[in-house]
């Protein structure tokens, strides 16, 4: 009997093939390869957005091997001294990680542990940052008001002592302020909902649900196997309180056979409010004895942050 269960401390690892030009370590640090699929390669750029995850295994040269990509990592390659609860980021040093002690943009683990080698980390599955908006344009500085009047001058006193001064005049009305000049736009994250079934697939909804906390935006939906179906496409539907996001249906992530992951277009159903249930079905696997197996579904959701 296949076994379901929400992703949580446990890994998320999909194959990759190594198109960096040399061997990788177990815990190095890789990006994807934006010129070939389903591979990936190295950096020296700090905190590069591409970074995909770490090595789970020594993996050759253009050789196919596994990438962790979200879960808990036994090892990930540090650069310099890394204490616990430092963000993760890639570093100027080839597949090494080096510690960030605020959250950026490129974090992709938090450190579990301390080290100036390894660490053990906690990595997040596409959690991204969007740039801060610009600063609104400064208000217009409001009109001085007018000076009030000079009040009368005191009589000269007799010589000898100086009469006294006479009173000062009332003070002008305060011109009105400026409008404020508009607010910048704020940025967003990239937060991952994820389910998973370990074994042979089969059709079908399943009974898990993901509560979700908060109000997000769907951006699309991801959906990966261990070991690919032959004969016909995996195909995977997500629902939202018990209803379909994809009103068309066409749009729905597609697994051919042969391959490992496909993503999805943009949902029909974008919306999630506080409170709202997220399920996945299957409706199509392999054929002839490979309908595919070991599968993750991603829902890759993105939230409105705000800037101060």
């Amino acid at each position: 009997m296949s076994n379901y269960d929400i992703i949580r401390g446990r890994q998320v690892v999909v194959p990759m093939t190594n198109n960096s030009g040399g061997d990788i370590a177990e815990g190095d640090v890789v990006i994807v390869d934006t010129s070939t699929e389903n591979s990936f390669t190295t950096t020296t750029t700090e905190a590069d957005t591409l970074v995909l995850g770490i090595a789970a295994e020594t993996i050759a040269d253009g050789e196919e091997g596994r990438v962790l990509i979200a879960g808990y990592a036994a090892k990930v390659n540090v650069v310099t001294l890394t204490a616990i609860g430092d963000f993760l980021i890639t570093s100027t040093t080839q597949k090494k990680a080096k510690p960030s002690s605020t959250i950026c943009n490129g974090a992709f683990g938090l450190a579990l542990t301390s080290s100036e080698t390894t660490v053990e980390a906690i990595l997040f599955a596409g959690t991204q940052f969007g740039a801060t908006g610009p600063t609104g344009e400064p208000g217009e500085t409001g009109a001085t008001g007018d000076t009030g009047p000079t009040g009368p001058t005191g009589p000269t006193g007799e010589t000898g002592p100086t009469g006294e001064t006479g009173p000062t005049g009332e003070t002008g009305p305060t011109g009105p302020t400026g409008p404020t000049g508009p607010t910048g736009e704020g940025g967003y994250i990239y937060q991952t909902f994820m389910f998973s079934m370990e074994g042979t697939l089969s059709t079908g909804e399943k009974p898990l649900r993901i509560y979700v906390k908060g109000d997000y935006t769907i951006a699309y939906v991801r959906a990966a196997v261990n070991t690919p179906s032959s004969g016909q496409a995996i195909i995977v539907d997500v629902n939202k309180n018990g209803t379909t996001i994809f009103t068309d249906q066409d749009k729905r992530p597609q697994i051919s056979a042969g391959a490992y992951y496909d993503d999805s277009d943009t949902p029909d159903v974008t919306t999630l409010t506080d409170g709202d249930y997220l399920q996945y079905d299957i409706d199509q696997v392999g054929t002839g004895g490979n309908e595919g197996s070991d599968l993750t579904v991603m829902v890759y959701v993105t939230q409105n942050v705000t800037t101060s």
